[in-house]
């Protein structure tokens, strides 16, 4: 007896212990697959991942996803109070007294910070210091992306959780002192958001084709005119097959046209109906022409 009383008071506190850590467990990779969940929303969510009305949304729909009972449905329009009921918790996450280790749902927080990609750049700022940073700075924006209203500054996203336990409660006493620890647990996933997709061929938005192209145009109208001098003599040369017939169809080719939404005939698969407007211009006029000097 005595001695199965000595080793109850070295295996009893352990087994809670095991339990306990396994609850913790639990919670933390609710936390893991949260910030994968925060990361991935970013990519289709830009605007929302930007503003603190947006983050505060995508807060509320993270807590109800990832931190409420698991087999709960999934809707996108439905929120849970700061403090729902016991139904609507993971039944998993309670003390021994039945309280609930995450005791307010406002206990969950999140932080999307935006950070740069640009490995050149950081290498060279580590290395020399402001100045050679501002340098590659000012090169991305007059000969590099920048030009097009690319930005390579902010398209790592780095979508942090961090789940407070136990957060308001206090205990001397040796016997309920586990279930009283508070814990902060944090998961973090970095997700490159802004690969720099366009939204599509028309002046529909900034990111659009069209948009970027037009941009591109206004800072180096004096470099594209150098490439026109410099096409002129190809341009000519084709006129000329075209007159003597060795290049019967070189009257076709329009210099400085490109239609974003033409889709080549080699393209296009038999039996399969597309919009009209993917089989080239809509109505033949300039609008519906991209310039394409500047890609």
């Amino acid at each position: 007896m005595i001695e199965t009383l000595v080793g109850a008071i070295a295996l009893v506190p352990l087994v809670l212990l095991v339990i306990w850590l396994g609850k913790v467990q639990s919670v933390r990779q609710a936390g893991i697959a949260a910030s994968r969940l925060l990361a991935f929303e970013c990519t289709v969510r830009v605007k929302d991942c930007a503003s603190e009305a947006g983050q505060a949304t995508l807060a509320d729909e993270l807590r109800r996803r990832s931190f409420s009972r698991v087999d709960t449905q999934v809707l996108s329009s439905e929120r849970l109070g700061d403090d729902p009921e016991a139904g609507q918790r993971n039944a998993l996450w309670v003390d021994r007294g039945n309280r609930p280790l995450l005791e307010r749902f406002s206990d969950v927080g999140i932080r999307i910070d935006r950070e740069r990609f640009d490995a050149g750049a950081s290498l060279a700022q580590s290395r020399a210091g402001g100045l050679v940073s501002d340098a590659a700075a000012l090169l991305a924006d007059r000969a590099g992306p920048g030009r097009f209203g690319l930005r390579i500054e902010e398209g790592l996203v780095d979508a942090k959780v961090q789940i407070a336990l136990s957060r308001n409660r206090q205990s001397t006493s040796f016997l309920t002192q586990l279930d009283s620890i508070p814990l902060k647990i944090r998961a973090h996933t970095a997700i490159l958001t802004d690969a720099w997709n366009a939204s599509g061929p028309r002046a529909d938005s900034e990111r659009s084709v069209e948009s970027r192209v037009n941009l591109g145009k206004q800072i180096l109208t004096a470099y594209e005119s150098t490439l026109d001098a410099r096409y002129l003599p190809v341009r000519g040369f084709i006129s000329l097959m075209n007159m003597i017939g060795l290049e019967p169809t070189g009257d076709e080719f329009t210099y400085h046209q490109a239609d974003v939404d033409l889709v080549p005939a080699d393209r296009r698969s038999t039996g399969v109906s597309v919009p009209d407007y993917w089989l080239g211009p809509r109505d033949g006029s300039r609008s519906d022409v991209l310039d394409g000097g500047g890609l």
